[in-house]
């Protein structure tokens, strides 16, 4: 019998959160303080691809590298040496 997990809430110093799950009980969206964010899961997989419109860079360990505006630094054993916040460039060409 497959385990299905019901919708999650919860209201707490950071204010409201939901979720909702898929079959395989990956959260498919985030609901914060009324604002949904979908998150995404690569085709035929359970890798998260996306949260919102923030792609999410994963190893071949499944180690996140990248996601929601921070780069992780992960040593060769996988362990978290740390975590720096990405800086966003406006490149603009000249012709």
């Amino acid at each position: 019998m497959a385990l299905q997990l019901e919708p999650m809430t919860s209201q707490r110093l950071f204010g409201s959160r939901g979720y909702a799950y898929d079959a395989n009980s990956n959260r498919t969206q985030l609901t914060a303080d009324s604002v949904t964010t979908p998150l995404v899961y690569a085709p035929g997989s359970n890798r998260l691809d996306s949260v919102g419109a923030s792609p999410v860079q994963l190893d071949a360990n499944g180690n996140t590298l990248y996601g929601r505006l921070f780069f992780f630094d992960l040593s060769e054993y996988s362990i978290l040496n740390g975590s720096k916040k990405a800086v966003a460039l406006l490149l603009v060409g000249f012709i």
